[in-house]
């Protein structure tokens, strides 16, 4: 078209209800005053002609209401579904930022939980090692009072063995016996007496580490 001198025409918006029925109410108007100018002037009267003007009329008037109860409707429908889109973006931007947030929330109790299992396997390593340092410490203490002889409850209740002759350096030698048998021989309560009495003054204290030894 511009290749032809022809300039192109702007696109025509459409037209709405109420305008396309004030179109063809101008044209209706135009057409009923012609035809009242011709009866005028001819003289004669058209039968029924007023009759159908005021049907007209009424029908335009009806169509105009009509059209104007619809485009009402529709601008009351169109402002409520605004409103309720409006409120529905609102709701859905409050929604979407209290999810950002517990999101970060729970990104943070994540990094917390971690450090603090982090601690606790810590702690848990830290007293398994010391545990098995007591348990160390403790056999070790076992194992050297297991070379310790009590010699106190050996000399309040008199117990002779094979051990205690030699470390007393009594080489007495006992009779082959049922005692014997047992390491130990039991005296009379007088005999005790004598020999707890001879063991006092006969003993030489000596050092828990030096008995061990022996």
């Amino acid at each position: 078209m511009e290749a032809a001198g022809i300039a192109p025409r702007p696109p025509v918006a459409p037209k709405t209800s109420e305008e396309r029925i004030d179109e063809l109410w101008a044209r209706y108007e135009g057409r009923r005053e012609a035809a009242r100018q011709r009866a005028r002037e001819t003289g004669q009267a058209i039968e029924g002609a007023d009759e159908a003007i005021e049907v007209g009329e009424l029908g335009f008037s009806a169509a105009r209401e009509a059209i104007k109860w619809v485009n009402k409707g529709i601008k009351q429908t169109s402002i409520e579904a605004f409103q309720r889109y409006s409120l529905l973006s609102d709701e859905l931007a409050l929604r979407k930022n209290e999810v950002e947030q517990l999101t970060a929330q729970l990104a943070e109790e994540r990094v917390e939980n971690k450090v603090r299992q982090t601690r606790l396997e810590a702690k848990e390593a830290e007293w398994e090692a010391k545990l098995k340092e007591m348990a160390a410490a403790l056999a070790v203490e076992r194992l050297a009072a297991t070379k310790v002889v009590d010699w106190t409850e050996q000399s309040r209740y008199d117990i002779q063995g094979k051990g205690v002759q030699g470390l007393f350096g009594q080489g007495e030698a006992a009779e082959p016996s049922r005692q014997e048998k047992l390491g130990k021989v039991f005296l009379d309560p007088a005999e005790a007496e004598a020999r707890k009495e001879a063991n006092r003054e006969s003993f030489e204290f000596k050092a828990p580490t030096e008995l061990a030894s022996q």
